[in-house]
């Protein structure tokens, strides 16, 4: 329920969760501990909803609303653009820390909470993809 935060979409992932399990009991070799495997199905298949969600809640966004970015002068670009384009381009887990901070609002400790993850570990997480993103607007900016 942490990772996806939709009580109206949790009974969905969790019978995803669940079949996904069923499915690959075949397959499970008895090397690693039982409930750290299903741990990791289960993550996998919160990242796969949050992924879908994540493509359909992507709009335009000001770019006053990302804190790093807004303050490169050499990027001359319009107040608007669209978002979808460039989080394409990032990793999901760039795109989880940005989503998870512009478009849901939360904070570090949130945000850290959410992704199991020390404060520090998130601010880096946070200016790395913001870093990464700057980098795709002036690299399509040079190219235009």
């Amino acid at each position: 329920m942490y990772r996806i935060n939709d009580r109206s979409s949790i009974d969905d992932v969790v019978q995803d969760v669940l079949l996904r399990i069923y499915q690959a009991l075949p397959k499970y070799f008895h090397k690693g501990v039982f409930k750290t495997w299903i741990y990791t199905i289960a993550d996998n298949v919160c990242y796969s909803h949050l992924a879908k969600k994540m493509r359909y809640n992507k709009k335009n966004i000001s770019i006053n609303n990302i804190e790093l970015v807004s303050h490169y002068s050499l990027v001359n670009i319009d107040d608007k653009i669209d978002m979808g384009i460039l989080l394409d381009e990032l990793s999901y887990s760039e795109q989880e820390i940005i989503d998870l901070r512009f478009y849901q609002d939360l904070t570090l400790l949130e945000i850290s909470d959410i992704l199991c993850i020390t404060i520090s570990a998130c601010k880096m997480r946070l200016y790395r993809a913001l870093k990464l993103l700057h980098d795709i607007l002036f690299r399509k900016r040079i190219s235009e």
